[in-house]
C-alpha cells in the first residue's frame, strides 16, 4: 500500500501538480503509472488472499498499518475528494451547496471534475458536516490534509466495529472473516488513499451489523439513521431492515421507523432550504442518460459505435432501461423472501451485486466497498469468496486501465460466481438459515 501511495506521488511529480489530467501524462506515462499502481495492488491483493487461506492469530494491528499506509496518498484514480472540499467551502462562503454548484468558487474549483462544477451535492448532512470541517483549512493542501484524516479515522473506525463483531466468531472463521474487511486493498485504496466519503457510509453499516446482529434495536436504528444521512446508497439494507421488522411487529417497526425519522430531520436541520435539499440525491436514484461508465452498458455502447451515435443513445437508452427493471425485481424478490436479520444482509448484497454487475450504466469501483461491511456477516464461505473475488478484480482493474473492455473480466468472472448461488438461494426454503453470530 505504500508502494501503490508512492505511485500517487509520483503522478504529481511527473505532471507538477495536483489536477487529475491525463492528458498531460501522455499515452505512455498513463498506461504506465497505472500499470505501476496496479502492480503494487496485485500484491497486497496477492498478501489478502494469503492471510484468507491461512489467517493469522493477531490481524488487528497489520489492518491499522494498511490504512496508515495508504492515507499518504495523494488523489490518483478520482477527483471526489476536491469535490468535497469545494462544498465544504461553499458552506463556509455562505453559500448553499445543495443548490449551487462548485464553480462559482473560481479556482478552488479547479480540481474538482468538471462533471461536479455545476451540480449541487449529491450527498447527504453527514457528509456536508465533514466537507464544511475540512473546509476550515482555506488551502487545498491544509483542506485536503483535514479530509484525509477524517477518512483515515473512518476507516481506523471501521477496523475496530469489524474486530469487534469478528471475535464473536470462533477460529478461523474470525480471522478470515476480518482480514476480508480490515485487509481489503480495495478498501485501503478508495478509502484512506483516496479519500471517498463512503468510509462514513461503511461506518455506519459496520455500526449497524454489530447492532442489529446483538439485537440492540436503538443503536442499529440510529446506525441506518446516518447511514442514510450520508448517502441513498444505505436505502437498500434500510429498507429491507424496516421490513423485516414490520413482518415480525407492525408496533415495533412503527417505533423504530420513528426514530429513524427523527434522526434524520435533526441531520437534515441545519442543512434544510426546501425540497431543493434533496435534488442532487434524488437525481443520483434516478441516474444520468449520459454517463456511462465501467458497465456491461457501457461495453454495449462501446460496441455501438460503428453504428453511430444516435444507436448508442438508443443502446444505452434500453440498457438503462433493462437495469431498471432488474432492480425492481430484484427488490421485489428481496421483500418477498426476507424473514430475518440474515435475510436482510444476504439479500441487501444480492441488490448490491446484480446493480454493479448488471443494471447500473454508470459504475465506480469504490461502489463494490458497500459489501464488505455485510459480508463480514456471511457464515457462507463460497459467498464470501464471491465478495473477495470481486473487491480483489475491482482493485486490480486500474493496473489494466482498458475499460470498456476490462470489464468482461471485471464483471464476468463474479457473475460466473453469483449466478449459481443466486439460484440455490431462490430455491432455500424460507428462514433455513444458520443464524449470524
Amino acid at each position: 500500500m505504500l508502494g501503490a501511495a508512492g505511485v500517487s506521488w509520483l503522478r504529481v511529480w511527473v505532471t507538477g501538480g495536483l489536477q487529475l489530467l491525463p492528458e498531460t501524462l501522455g499515452p505512455l506515462g498513463h498506461y504506465g503509472l497505472f500499470l505501476l499502481l496496479g502492480a503494487f495492488l496485485a500484491g497486497a491483493v496477492w498478501v489478502q488472499l494469503q492471510a484468507l487461506r491461512a489467517p493469522p492469530p493477531s490481524p488487528v494491528r497489520a489492518a491499522v498499518l494498511i490504512q496508515l499506509a495508504a492515507a499518504v496518498a495523494v488523489p490518483f484514480t478520482s477527483t471526489d475528494l476536491y469535490s468535497n472540499l469545494a462544498y465544504g467551502w461553499l458552506e463556509r462562503a455562505g453559500l448553499d451547496p445543495y443548490r449551487v454548484g462548485p464553480r462559482v468558487l473560481g479556482e478552488r474549483a479547479a480540481l474538482a471534475g468538471t462533471r461536479w462544477l455545476d451540480a449541487p451535492s449529491v450527498y447527504g448532512p453527514f457528509v456536508q458536516a465533514v466537507d464544511w470541517l475540512a473546509a476550515a483549512a482555506h488551502g487545498v493542501p491544509g483542506a485536503m490534509a483535514l479530509y484525509k484524516a477524517q477518512m483515515l479515522l473512518a476507516s481506523l473506525v471501521l477496523v475496530a466495529l469489524a474486530w469487534a463483531y469478528c471475535r464473536r466468531l470462533p477460529e478461523p472463521e474470525r480471522s478470515r472473516s476480518f482480514v476480508l474487511v480490515g485487509w481489503s486493498p480495495l478498501l485501503a485504496w478508495e478509502i484512506s488513499a483516496q479519500g471517498h466519503n463512503d468510509g462514513l457510509l461503511l461506518v455506519c453499516v459496520a455500526g449497524f451489523v454489530l447492532a442489529a446482529t446483538a439485537g440492540r434495536t436503538v443503536p442499529a436504528a440510529i446506525c441506518v439513521a446516518l447511514m442514510l444521512g450520508t448517502k441513498p446508497a444505505g436505502l437498500p439494507l434500510a429498507g429491507l431492515w424496516l421490513w423485516m421488522l414490520l413482518r415480525r411487529s407492525p408496533w415495533r417497526a412503527l417505533k423504530t421507523g420513528a426514530l429513524v425519522a427523527g434522526v434524520l430531520v435533526l441531520l437534515y436541520l441545519p442543512i434544510w432550504s426546501g425540497p431543493a435539499t434533496l435534488r442532487g440525491q434524488l437525481g443520483v436514484l434516478l441516474g444520468d442518460p449520459t454517463n456511462t461508465s465501467r458497465s456491461f452498458i457501457e461495453l454495449a455502447r462501446w460496441l455501438a459505435a460503428p453504428l453511430g451515435v444516435l444507436v448508442q443513445a438508443r443502446v444505452v437508452q434500453v440498457g438503462t432501461m433493462i437495469g431498471r427493471l432488474l432492480l425492481l425485481a430484484t427488490a421485489a424478490l428481496a421483500l418477498w423472501r426476507v424473514r430475518s436479520l440474515e435475510d436482510v444482509l444476504r439479500w441487501t448484497c444480492i441488490f448490491i451485486l446484480v446493480n454493479g454487475l448488471l443494471a447500473a450504466a454508470a459504475f465506480q469501483p469504490w461502489y463494490v466497498t458497500w459489501l464488505l461491511p455485510l459480508a463480514m456477516a456471511e457464515r457462507d464461505a463460497r459467498w464470501q469468496r464471491l465478495y473477495g473475488i470481486y473487491a480483489a478484480l475491482t482493485v486490480l482493474q486500474y493496473g489494466l486501465d482498458l475499460d470498456p473492455p476490462t470489464y468482461l473480466l471485471v464483471n464476468g468472472i463474479p457473475l460466473a460466481l453469483f449466478w449459481p448461488l443466486l439460484r440455490e438461494e431462490l430455491h432455500r426454503p424460507l428462514q433455513a438459515r444458520p443464524a449470524a453470530a
